[in-house]
Order: structure tokens, then C-alpha cells, then sequence
């Protein structure tokens, strides 16, 4: 079958987008992937088994033309031009700001539209909006073009025209159920890492001065990496204990971060990694001790599963997450990590607790087994290959 995956950023590079086009050549099929061009990259080329077809880059407002908002004609044509010249049988599209285009080439065409639902946009733009605090000027852009009550009616309209829905959590899915998606509409699509390219085998045998906490990807407002910052001072200040915090990122929030950690005089315990390809990321997890996601309690990431999750437990760690919802019910179900509520003390009382290296070995083996079992991608593509191997044309 030959596909058109449609993604409205950069490529390379996305974990997610990576494994679907992988796995989905890999099994046999033909992948065409549209994807956004800042960078200036070649207009195409076939890289690992991918016909990757990047939009023109314009000399004059080339990023605002080439902008994925919903009904851009730019991506519209350049869409329907790859899907018509390359035969393409089924359209499968990243997230909603370019949903609309998907199933509008896919009417045109008689092809069926999918949607791998990575994020909740209405409920994302609603979070950004609330914690982060732009200039006037991106407020105005932002309130034009990301508008949450606006995807939301966005939204509701992909969903009612879609061939079927990928989101990535049972969250997520129920709350596209409770908005009124047939269930028959929705396939779970985890965020989870490939087995045959894990080794599932720690070193713990290196003496360590201190237990390294890990946190992995983007540093945003929403991320909520200030807590742990302060939770690592009062260890290490106030009651002399020997724990260091490993950021392993970028992002448009590391300056504010590395400014906290000077004012507080932690650059001895508070280490920046910077951007780490993912391939890499096992040579960091396997040396850390456990890994935390502090993301902050709101309405998107309380709807999301992100990627670290499993990568922490892949890698043998125990996970440490702020009360979110999607997150708390796979550590209950797995006993791979450890729940705290947002407060500085129960972020500390958890760390210490997790001193305990019988404890964190049980946690991180319990997490680790799961990934083997359950919660990897073999396990979910498979899932999703089946639901792609029976559409029907619209």
C-alpha cells in the first residue's frame, strides 16, 4: 500500500513520525512523507526506505506561507500534487492543524484519512495559554491562528470525517468518546519504544557519590523542571543529601532554568545535557537511577502519555511523575514508580524513599518487564497495522 503521512514540522525529526514511517516500511509498504521545510532541506529525497517530499521554502514570509493552520492552500496543493502523482491509497495525518487538509485531499481523491492523535490540541493551546505569558503581539498572533475554542470546532469536524482516530492514551480516548467519537473510530497508539532495539540491561555495579535523577525532553513552562530544582537545593543544602538532577534537553525555557540554578548556586548538582538524539538517550537512562516527569497538572498533560514514560521503564528506571492521570495509571498498573503531589515536600519525602536501592530495583525490574510484555511498539503497531490493512475507501 503506498501511504501519505502528512506532519507539520521539520523532518528529520520526530520519534513518533520515525517509528510509524519505519514500521510501516517495514512492513511491506510504500511511505510518502510531506512534511514542513524551514531549514532549506531538499525539496525531496529518499532517506532509510522514506520518499520524504518537503514543501518550497519562499524567500519572502517563507515560514508564515508554509505555516500548518488548518485550510492552508500552500499544503493543500502540495498535498494533493504528491498524492496524485505518486498513486497514493490511504492518508495518514499527524495531529490536527493540518487534519482538515488530509481529509479534504483524501474527499477529493477517494481516499481514507487517518489521524494519529499525538496531542489534545484544543485542551494544548488552552494549557500554553494559561501558564505561559507571551508579548502582546504573539497573544494576538495566537489568539488568530491558536485558537483553542476554534480547534476545538476543528477538532469535532476531523473527527466526524476521519477514517479513524490514533490517540495516545486511554484518556485521550475516552475524551474524544465523551465528546461524541464512536469508539469503533478510536485505536490507542502508544508513545512507546521499540523492544528489538532495546538491550533491557543495566550496569549498576559503578560505585556512584550520588543517586542522579533524569528528566528527558523539552524544556517548556509546562515541564514544570523548577520544582525539581528546588527540591534538589533542599536536599543538598538543607539536609546534606548526595543527589544530582541531569536535564537531558532544549529549549526555549533553559535559559530561565540556568538562571534559577546560578541564583541558587547548584551548577555542582543541576546538569545541562542539551539536545540528545533519541537513539542516544539509553546511554544517559541506563547510568541514571530513576527518572522524573514533573510536568505540570493541567488540562493537556492530564490527557497525555509522553514518550519518557516507557523510556524510563525500558531502561530500568523507577519513575517518579506529578499526579497525572494518563501517567498514574500505568504505574499503578505496572509498581514501576512513584506518585507525588506537587509540593515541594512530597516531591523531597519521594526522593528519599526511593534512597532505598531495593526499592528502586524492584520498581525499575517491574517497569522493565512491562515493556517487554505490554507496553512497546511491536505490540501497538500491530494494532495500528490492522486497523490500516482493513480501511475502506471513502
Amino acid at each position: 500500500m503506498r501511504v501519505c503521512k502528512i506532519w507539520d514540522s521539520d523532518y528529520p525529526w520526530d520519534v513518533r513520525v520515525e517509528k510509524i514511517c519505519d514500521s510501516l516500511t517495514g512492513a511491506g509498504h510504500e511511505v510518502h512523507l510531506v512534511c514542513r521545510n524551514t531549514k532549506g532541506r531538499k525539496r525531496y529525497e529518499y532517506s532509510n526506505g522514506i520518499h520524504i517530499h518537503r514543501l518550497p521554502t519562499f524567500r519572502f514570509l517563507g515560514e508564515l506561507l508554509s505555516f500548518p493552520f488548518f485550510l492552508n492552500p500552500i499544503w493543500l496543493l502540495y498535498v494533493f500534487r504528491v498524492v496524485r502523482k505518486y498513486n497514493v491509497e490511504l492518508i495518514l495525518v499527524r495531529d490536527l492543524p493540518l487534519a482538515l487538509t488530509g481529509i479534504l485531499v483524501g474527499k477529493a481523491t477517494g481516499l481514507s484519512c487517518f489521524i494519529d492523535m499525538a496531542e489534545p490540541y484544543p485542551e494544548m493551546l488552552d494549557s500554553y495559554r494559561k501558564i505561559q505569558r507571551p508579548p502582546y503581539r504573539k497573544r494576538m498572533i495566537n489568539f488568530l491562528i491558536r485558537n483553542a475554542s476554534f480547534a476545538e470546532i476543528v477538532e469535532q469536524t476531523v473527527c466526524r470525517l476521519a477514517a479513524h482516530i490514533f490517540p495516545v492514551s486511554e484518556e485521550m480516548k475516552l475524551n474524544l468518546i465523551k465528546k461524541g467519537v464512536p469508539a469503533s473510530k478510536i485505536t490507542l497508539l502508544h508513545n512507546t519504544p521499540l523492544k528489538s532495539k532495546l538491550s533491557f540491561i543495566r550496569n549498576d555495579t559503578e560505585r556512584k557519590d550520588a543517586l542522579e535523577i533524569i528528566y528527558v525532553g523539552d524544556l517548556t513552562e509546562m515541564r514544570g523542571i523548577p520544582l525539581v530544582i528546588e527540591a534538589v537545593d533542599h536536599l543538598v543544602n538543607k539536609l546534606d543529601e548526595k543527589f544530582v538532577f541531569t536535564i537531558v534537553g532544549a529549549g526555549r525555557y533553559e535559559t530561565e532554568l540556568r538562571r534559577l540554578v546560578g541564583d541558587r548556586k547548584l551548577e555542582k548538582y543541576v546538569l545541562f545535557s542539551g539536545f540528545v538524539p533519541h537513539h542516544q538517550l539509553p546511554d544517559y537512562l541506563m547510568k541514571g537511577d530513576m527518572g522524573i516527569i514533573p510536568h505540570l497538572k493541567v488540562s493537556h498533560n492530564d490527557l497525555t502519555l509522553p514518550n519518557k514514560v516507557f523510556d524510563y521503564m525500558a531502561c530500568g528506571l523507577p519513575v517518579v511523575s506529578g499526579n497525572l492521570e494518563p501517567v498514574k495509571r500505568i504505574l499503578e498498573r505496572t509498581n514501576s514508580g512513584m506518585i507525588f503531589d506537587y509540593t515541594n515536600d512530597s516531591l523531597i519525602q519521594t526522593l528519599l524513599k526511593l534512597k532505598d536501592p531495593h526499592l528502586r530495583a524492584k520498581l525499575g525490574s517491574n517497569g522493565c518487564r512491562a515493556v517487554k510484555e505490554v507496553f512497546n511498539w511491536e505490540r501497538d503497531f500491530d494494532a495500528f497495522l490492522s486497523v490500516m490493512n482493513n480501511k475502506s475507501s471513502i
